[in-house]
């Protein structure tokens, strides 16, 4: 602000330095960011500990007549798995699941999705409890 009215010689220098000596100025600094997790979000510590699992469309129909993804997250190493599906029903994400995760990969011990019916059914229950895959919906 104080440029386009002020200039000097080390203009930039002396602001930088009057910020960094003012009391108030540092206490109306925010903090510096923390390492710590944010209220309501799990932290992963190894790969495949917690893989978040969501759904998105109808998105326009493709040649293959496919109008959904499954996307699902590694939490640990952000790592990011699309899948697209013609539909969404309880037999379709599970088989996604198991095909394109489970085989391809691992277990995951956790597994996080939203409260869509979707993704919230007995036949996914059932699979993660026969996996021993811990389920959480937020």
């Amino acid at each position: 602000m104080g440029k386009k009215r002020f200039y000097w010689l080390g203009y930039e220098r002396a602001v930088e330095h009057f910020v960094k000596s003012c009391r108030v100025c540092q206490l109306q600094k925010s903090p510096n960011p923390t390492t710590a997790t944010p209220v309501g979000e799990t932290k992963s510590f190894y790969p495949f500990e917690w893989l978040s699992w969501d759904i998105t469309g109808p998105l326009p129909v493709t040649d293959k007549g496919n109008c959904y993804t499954s996307v699902v997250t590694d939490k640990f190493t952000k790592w990011v798995e699309a899948f697209p599906l013609q539909a969404i029903d309880s037999v379709t994400l599970t088989m996604v699941l198991v095909d394109e995760i489970v085989c391809q990969y691992s277990f995951p011990t956790n597994l996080q999705s939203d409260q869509g019916a979707n993704l919230c059914n007995q036949v996914i229950d059932q699979l993660c409890k026969l996996l021993c895959i811990s389920r959480k919906q937020t």
